[in-house]
Order: structure tokens, then C-alpha cells, then sequence
């Protein structure tokens, strides 16, 4: 299974504003640079926790129907599924009926469940999820604890700029930083 970012957030969870406040500059020479810090911090934490903090679209595409008929979708929360499309081995395409499938949000991941779906592909990337995640379209969605997370790992980025190349950022993380990520992301066992 792939995961594809179809749309991305339409606003960042914390400001640019709030992140200058925070570092006390006063002055908006340095707008863009923070501008790609809080992109990029909200990038690790969502990475780093396996969520989508503002409203995102994602697509999946799987070589088939699994056999269980249960797909999981790697990205939290998933807040609705969009569209789900089977592909024949000729290329065309069937989109399912809402009614045939069944989105369970309860677990992480969310699942969607394909077991009514009397559509199948065996083509190779032949089933298509089209589905919304992120916990909503503007930063108070956000739990407070996350937002922390990416203004302390922006301020941290602004701190160490000059310190490491661009590649080997960061090179740690502030201990606070994994404390506010913590309740959020999933253990692997």
C-alpha cells in the first residue's frame, strides 16, 4: 500500500505570528525562513506520530482487495472517506457504491471495511481510497500539546539555523518536544 498526499493543509497549526511572539523578533525580515520552520516542524511531528494535524486529503492505492476485505488507513484521524475506486487490468475504473463499504474510526488505524463490496481487482495498484484526515481545518482543532510541539521544534529550528547544514536538521529535538508527542503516538509492538 502507498500513501499519496493529494492536498495538503490549507493552514499551518501554529503562525508565523505566534512563532515570532515566542521569539520576541519584531521585525518580518525573517517571514519566509519561519515560514518553512513551522512547515517543517509540523511535517516531523505529524511524521513522528503518525497523525495529520490540519485538514488533509490522501489517496491509497493497494494491489487489490486485501483478503480480510479490512483496510487500514495510516493516517489519524481520518475524518471521512471520499471515494473508493476499483481498477480492472484494462484500466477501468468502478467507483463503489458508499453503501458497500464502511469506515470504522474507532481504532488506529481507522479501517475501512471493504467485506460488501462485490467489486474486486487483482491489478497491480488496482484499489484507490480517496479520504480526508487531520483533526480539522484550523489550528484550535489542534490539541494544544501538538501545537506546542511545533512551535518549540520551529523556535528550536530558528536557534541551531546556522549551526548545521540544512540536511542535518534538526540534530536533536528538545526534550519537551517528544513529552507533548508522546500521548499521541501509536507503539508498534
Amino acid at each position: 500500500m502507498i500513501l499519496f498526499l493529494t492536498a495538503g493543509p490549507q493552514a499551518e497549526p501554529v503562525s508565523v505570528a505566534d512563532l515570532k511572539a515566542h521569539l520576541r523578533i519584531s521585525h518580518d525580515g525573517e517571514d519566509g525562513l519561519l515560514e518553512t520552520y513551522v512547515r517543517a516542524a509540523r511535517e516531523l511531528v505529524e511524521q513522528d506520530a503518525g497523525l495529520c494535524l490540519i485538514t488533509q486529503a490522501w489517496r491509497l492505492a493497494a494491489d487489490g482487495l486485501p483478503s480480510e476485505g479490512l483496510v487500514p488507513l495510516k493516517r489519524h484521524p481520518v475524518i471521512s472517506v471520499d471515494s473508493v475506486t476499483c481498477y480492472g487490468r484494462d484500466g477501468s475504473a468502478v467507483v463503489l457504491d458508499p453503501q458497500s463499504w464502511k469506515l470504522d474510526r474507532k481504532g488506529r488505524p481507522a479501517l475501512l471495511d471493504l467485506r460488501k463490496a462485490t467489486t474486486a481487482t487483482d491489478a497491480s495498484n488496482g484499489l484507490e481510497v480517496d479520504f480526508t484526515a487531520g483533526f480539522g481545518s484550523v489550528p484550535d482543532n489542534v490539541p494544544a500539546g501538538l501545537r506546542r510541539a511545533v512551535l518549540l521544534l520551529s523556535a528550536h529550528f530558528w536557534e541551531f539555523r546556522s549551526a548545521y547544514g540544512p540536511g542535518d536538521q534538526p540534530v536533536s529535538w528538545p526534550a519537551e518536544v517528544a513529552r507533548l508527542i508522546a500521548p499521541f503516538r501509536r507503539e508498534r509492538l
